[in-house]
């Protein structure tokens, strides 16, 4: 235990997380632009990366969906972007059954389909 103490001491008493455990989508619902990202070590970061990624395909992108450990997401639009559906939950094909649900409340007549999906680390 006094072994273990010194060491988070002398490493500048941070302790940081063995994995990385963080996910968002981010969709423009204008451009039908998205991002996205995993494994990040916090919330703020992963939001900021998926921000990022999406905003290289629209200027009006939000954070929909955001990941914790062990948690899938996606998001599922129409051809013209408007009454997306998003999702997360702990499997992958339940997250974007979810998501297709969604759209497809907010669009009876549309075909909607997933725009992108994903997982975090457990």
């Amino acid at each position: 235990m006094y072994f273990a103490a010194l060491i988070v001491i002398f490493l500048g008493g941070v302790v940081r997380p063995a994995f990385a455990e963080y996910g968002a989508i981010a969709y423009d619902d204008q451009s039908c632009g998205w991002g996205r990202s995993w494994n990040f070590p916090d919330q703020a970061g992963a939001d900021q990366r998926a921000l990022s990624e999406c905003a290289t395909n629209g200027s009006k992108c939000k954070v929909v969906a955001h990941m914790g450990p062990g948690e899938c997401g996606a998001v599922a639009a129409i051809l013209s972007c408007g009454g997306y559906g998003w999702s997360v939950r702990p499997r992958i094909s339940e997250a974007q059954l979810v998501a297709l649900k969604q759209c497809q409340k907010y669009n009876p007549k549309e075909d909607c389909k997933v725009m992108t999906s994903l997982c975090s680390s457990r």
